[in-house]
């Protein structure tokens, strides 16, 4: 059994740009040829909805960043990774001491904002920017907050000075989007207990895709890691195969070249 998972923004297709008509269509022939196909990605549900019904998606898919997996066939939760209430302290050190941060809080049915700025409104993907407003007391069973900023030296301040290792996992999304998640759950994580799940009885062999340092978590659980022409130098030298920009549908290459594999 192959299992294929990619992320979406920069690998599967351009952010706010369509699929690639080569990506759907090797996808469905990666499904046809008895693979199973599915997304991992740090978007919330919401966000995926539109793509889902575009693919031949027949795996449960990996959201925010692990925290959540869905099935979209069944139309339910496989897993929900909700964090500790120990997470409102630290949204609180930084709304008051890290003003340029934005902060925006994943739960399993909804997106909310404690603060904006001009990175997430200009570069985050549309559910994230125009999620609604919220107050610290509002938040409820969150699975994921994502910060952003333009000054990375801030980022990495609040994982090095205020995040609690033991309590939550930190780690960057993209270069000027970090993540925050609970202990243990991240693309890796959710990817391997996927696998192992769809393979049991028999073996199940896990290719993953994807441009980012969250990625590399599914790279160490996977037979083989493919990454983008645009992913940075860090990311490109763990993959086994560098295809073209998400733009061009390159990921339509890898997904050929897990299809021929014996």
């Amino acid at each position: 059994m192959k299992l294929f998972l990619t992320d979406v923004d920069g690998t599967l297709l351009k952010t706010g740009g369509a699929l690639h008509v080569d990506v759907i269509e090797a996808a469905r022939r990666f499904v046809h040829a008895g693979g199973y196909f599915g997304l991992s990605t740090g978007r919330a549900f919401s966000a995926v909805s539109a793509l889902v019904p575009q693919l031949p998606i027949n795996a449960p898919c990996i959201l925010c960043s692990g925290a959540l997996v869905y099935d979209f066939n069944a139309q339910c939760a496989v897993s929900i990774s909700p964090m500790e209430r120990g997470v409102l302290p630290l949204l609180r050190v930084v709304l008051t001491r890290f003003p340029t941060v934005s902060i925006t809080v994943f739960t399993e049915n909804s997106i909310g904002t404690l603060r904006v700025n001009e990175r997430l409104l200009a570069h985050g993907v549309y559910e994230d920017r125009t999620a609604p407003m919220i107050a610290l007391p509002d938040i409820d069973k969150p699975i994921k907050i994502l910060f952003t900023c333009d000054d990375v030296a801030t980022l990495e301040l609040i994982g090095r000075e205020f995040v609690d290792p033991e309590q939550f996992s930190y780690h960057a999304a993209s270069r000027h989007f970090y993540e925050l998640t609970r202990y243990g759950i991240n693309k890796g994580t959710a990817a391997g207990a996927l696998c192992a799940s769809l393979g049991a009885g028999g073996k199940c062999h896990l290719y993953t895709a994807g441009d980012a340092a969250s990625d590399l978590t599914m790279q160490a659980v996977s037979k083989a890691f493919f990454a983008p022409l645009t992913a940075p130098a860090e990311i490109r030298d763990k993959a086994v195969m560098v295809f073209p920009p998400a733009a061009e549908g390159g990921l339509a290459q890898a997904l050929e070249y897990v299809r021929s594999l014996p």
